[in-house]
């Protein structure tokens, strides 16, 4: 390979890296921002249609709404009920602490870990259900999933990876590339240049990451949804009356 060859080969390899670098931190430094209309409050009320398709992704939260046949106590210990006893494989203990539950409203919060033996529809840190009858045997139950831990955690690794390994490393090996591969007088050395492209094993982690929590909203959007549509507050109740 040519001198010239390789210098043009080393800068537009470089470049792509760069520029994914720099995509992967501003998608990075963005997570979790939320959009004018929600500054003031993640979980302000909003008008949700009974369907999964509906949800709505905002700032750091998922907001949707599920009917559900029965009345709102009924509902109401049923969803406490299922959330109490949501475990991680292997571990006794439930995974998500239930910190208010009235028959208008049931609030929970992770105590367990975030992503550790869990299915991604289980990566919501907290959730709250607001319900309204709108019927004799209809309620209507509006969640709103937060993944503040989640986004945390998933940040401060991404900018951590982004910033303080795959900078340093770049411009390392940005240099050494260019003074003992694309400058060498050796035609075979300069073919080398092409190792530029192992910068690749940087760059895709946090993507990797970021699509994660992308991931993490959608599928707990549909993880709730499925658990409201299979619920059966109905039989629930006919097992409290026994007692």
């Amino acid at each position: 390979m040519d001198p010239v060859t390789a210098q043009i080969t080393f800068g537009v390899i470089l470049s792509v890296m760069v520029l994914a670098w720099a995509v992967s931190l501003r998608k990075a430094s963005l997570m979790g921002r939320q959009s004018p209309a929600t500054d003031e409050d993640p979980f302000a009320p909003l008008t949700f249609e009974p369907s999964s398709e509906s949800a709505t992704k905002s700032g750091d939260g998922v907001r949707n709404s599920q009917t559900v046949r029965g009345r709102m106590e009924d509902v109401s210990l049923a969803i406490v009920d299922q959330f109490t006893r949501t475990a991680v494989p292997g571990n006794f203990a439930t995974i998500f602490e239930v910190t208010e539950a009235t028959s208008e409203k049931v609030v929970v919060r992770k105590t367990g870990p975030l992503m550790c033996n869990q299915p991604t529809g289980m990566y919501f840190s907290e959730a709250e259900f607001d319900l309204r009858q709108l019927g004799d045997d209809v309620v209507e139950v509006s969640y709103q999933l937060g993944f503040e831990r989640f986004r945390k955690r998933v940040r401060t690794v991404c900018l951590g990876l982004i910033v303080g390994v795959t900078l340093p490393v770049m411009i390392i090996a940005g240099f050494v590339i260019w003074f003992l591969v694309v400058s060498s007088e050796n035609p075979g050395v300069r073919w080398q240049v092409f190792q530029t492209l192992q910068l690749t094993h940087l760059i895709w982690p946090p993507f990797l990451l970021i699509w994660m929590y992308g991931s993490g909203q959608t599928h707990s959007n549909t993880y709730v949804s499925n658990m409201l549509r299979a619920l059966r507050p109905a039989d629930f109740s006919v097992s409290e009356v026994r007692r």
